[in-house]
């Protein structure tokens, strides 16, 4: 199990590309200023705005940023984490992030996007936020800090969304449906 710690910690895990929304997600990160001491952000992955978001971020002591790490190592940083935020600007499939945010019981603060938006249960086991507003997303980020106490309650809770997702019970539903 997680334990609080004094800082709270959100993480980013995916490309670092313009349409995955790197970049408001560290504006809305910037809005709240660096007298908000409590909060820190860990971006995980590579991309071709790797060079570009290094640059942005390089004066906020609060923002890590790790560039590609080996997928082993995913489950541990994930359970560092109190949120992860998935601030997709596009329709997303089913993002695995979020799966896996979830199986080491890791709340999801995500766009409300197609693809996403389905998946998140508003306050069970993750919260939503418009599409590329930094605003709203920095007042989300703050609700997080504020509210630590129900971001781990969400966290208790986030396996259950996993159930029935399993190869199996995917697959079994898919011959019930085309077997009857």
């Amino acid at each position: 199990p997680r334990e609080a710690t004094a800082i709270f910690r959100f993480i980013y895990v995916g490309q670092i590309e313009k349409h995955k929304g790197i970049s408001p997600l560290i504006e809305a990160f910037a809005k709240l200023g660096q007298e908000v001491a409590d909060m820190e952000l860990h971006i995980i992955g590579s991309g071709s705005r790797l060079e570009d978001v290094r640059k942005l971020v390089k004066n906020d002591s609060r923002i890590h940023l790790y560039g590609r790490v080996e997928r082993s190592a995913l489950p541990a940083l994930f359970r560092t984490a109190d949120i992860t935020v998935v601030p997709s600007l596009c329709y997303e499939n089913s993002p695995t992030v979020i799966f896996e945010s979830w199986s080491c019981g890791v709340p999801v603060l995500a766009s409300n996007i197609e693809g996403i938006a389905e998946l998140i249960k508003e306050g069970e086991n993750g919260l939503t936020f418009k599409a590329g507003d930094t605003v709203e997303l920095a007042v989300k980020i703050d609700w997080c800090i504020r509210h630590r106490e129900e971001i781990f309650a969400m966290g208790e809770k986030t396996t259950q969304s996993l159930i029935g997702l399993s190869v199996e019970e995917y697959i079994g539903k898919l011959i019930g449906l085309y077997h009857k």
